[in-house]
């Protein structure tokens, strides 16, 4: 990813973080830069006049799963659209994007965490069939839940 775009990017999160009452500074802000800047990471971006998406995953592997993940799943790290194009299809044509590139990766599952305290996120998530796996685990602000697609 280049330097702009990973800006753009990470100015999304921030707007969307901010949004959402989450501050959009400090620890949370060089977490983020971190994470998009792994060489694990893939990093989608929604452009119209700029960039107002964005969504990020990790590839599962071998070495790296757990004996629940397996081999060849796909983790959504983040997704974030700007606040001025919410609810206008971006998130769906970005989980769509990682969806269909995660099958033609042959990758088996698709997995995202999202807080207990965002019921909007989980409606979202559930609309484009992914079902809570059951999993839950103590995030950095609040307690998160897991999500999955199971890939055919």
């Amino acid at each position: 990813m280049q330097s702009t775009e990973l800006d753009a990017a990470l100015e999304v999160w921030r707007a969307a973080s901010l949004a959402r009452g989450r501050p959009g500074d400090g620890p949370r802000l060089a977490l983020a830069r971190r994470m998009l800047g792994a060489p694990t990471t893939t990093t989608y971006v929604a452009v119209r006049a700029s960039v107002i998406g964005m969504a990020s995953t990790e590839r599962g592997s071998d070495d790296q799963a757990s004996a629940m993940d397996g081999p060849g799943h796909v983790e959504i790290s983040m997704l974030f659209v700007h606040p001025s194009a919410q609810r206008k299809g971006v998130g769906t044509a970005l989980l769509q994007r990682v969806f269909d590139v995660a099958r033609a990766q042959r990758a088996t599952v698709v997995r995202v965490w999202t807080g207990t305290d965002n019921p909007r996120a989980q409606r979202f998530y559930s609309s484009l069939g992914m079902r809570p796996t059951g999993r839950r685990a103590r995030g950095t602000l609040s307690e998160q839940l897991q999500y999955e697609l199971a890939l055919r």
